[in-house]
């Protein structure tokens, strides 16, 4: 049956300058069902992400994302989509960076190719980001002792300069490098799947939960090893057994063999919907109430009116000055 398409009031706040494809990819799991109006003029719903605090100007319903390792807090936000492997009623629903990929995501449902396994290049990786865990550098010298590691970012460059194409300059490497920038549960970025996509097997640092959504038989996770030196033997022992290696590269990649429901675009839509259905007054999950606003308000004044917050601390300093005393708590019976 034909459903005219809905039109929804957003306003997109509080993303870095360079996401905005990720509210577009968001948005497009329902694009088939809503019409979506960019405004900030009273909009019905804020779409929003932890590079600013923007969001607490709209009283709207508050969708947060965001594709970094942050926790979303519900005392300003009705919903959240994140990489945190949590529950919180109908409010939360897990959504790895990975997923909003489409041009690698879809290779992550096919067989994997294995005729192309005389790769021109041992390992190779694309890394531009300085601000990472030194286990990068590391294992990057680590393997370079080794074999060459063709590097077509803008650290450790080595092919003459930056790649224009990540994944397909991975196509070249039996081996990726996909490290994350920090370790924390669920937090699983596009980095692992750009090397499944390229058809190479990744060499994996970063959540210690990376098991729950991929096989860990089809790719090296260096946290696995008791240290770096460790990890890089196995690698060359891979390597040098094309029989191993071939059959890592027939492991499938999703843990349980197939894609989870929980990744399912049918499945997100479903989570978009029930907020997007709902009228603005019943789809509201954060307490908006007196002791809410007063949360909001103090926010507010903290990040928009810094003379105000810091007038308001100098006097609370003051005061606690004034009543200090030494305190000796009775000992417990």
């Amino acid at each position: 049956m034909f459903r005219e398409m809905k039109k929804l009031r957003v306003a997109i706040v509080d993303f870095a300058h360079d996401e905005g494809y990720l509210t577009e990819r968001l948005l497009g799991f329902v694009s088939d069902q809503y019409e979506f109006e960019q405004t900030e003029d009273n909009p019905d719903f804020v779409l929003h992400s932890c590079f600013g605090r923007d969001v607490l100007k709209f009283d709207g319903v508050r969708i947060f994302f965001s594709a970094e390792n942050c926790s979303p807090d519900f005392n300003i936000s009705d919903y959240a989509l994140g990489m945190e492997r949590m529950t919180f009623g109908d409010r939360f629903f897990r959504l790895p960076l990975y997923r909003l990929y489409s041009n690698t995501y879809p290779a992550l449902l096919k067989p994997r190719l294995t005729e192309d396994s005389q790769r021109s290049e041992f390992c190779t990786c694309v890394v531009s980001n300085s601000e990472r865990e030194a286990v990068f550098t590391e294992l990057f010298q680590e393997l370079s002792a080794y074999r060459r590691v063709a590097s077509g970012g803008g650290l450790f460059n080595n092919v003459g300069g930056r790649v224009p194409d990540k994944v397909e300059f991975m196509r070249s490497g039996r081996f990726g490098l996909a490290i994350e920038n920090t370790m924390a549960p669920g937090y699983i970025t596009e980095k692992i799947t750009d090397v499944f996509a390229a058809g190479a097997i990744p060499i994996y640092w970063g959540a210690p939960d990376i098991s729950l959504d991929f096989n860990p038989k089809a790719f090296v996770n260096v946290a696995d090893f008791l240290s770096v030196k460790d990890a890089v033997k196995e690698i060359k022992a891979i390597d040098q057994d094309e029989d191993r290696y071939r059959a890592m590269l027939t492991e499938p990649v999703f843990a349980e063999g197939a894609e989870p429901d929980t990744l399912k675009a049918d499945h997100i839509a479903e989570f978009l919907c029930s907020i997007f259905d709902a009228p603005c007054e019943a789809a509201f999950r954060r307490n908006r109430m007196a002791r809410g606003r007063r949360y909001e308000k103090a926010l507010l004044t903290a990040f928009f009116k810094p003379h105000v917050q810091a007038s308001r601390l100098f006097r609370s300093w003051a005061r606690g000055l004034r009543n200090s005393r030494t305190f000796v708590p009775p000992p417990l019976s």
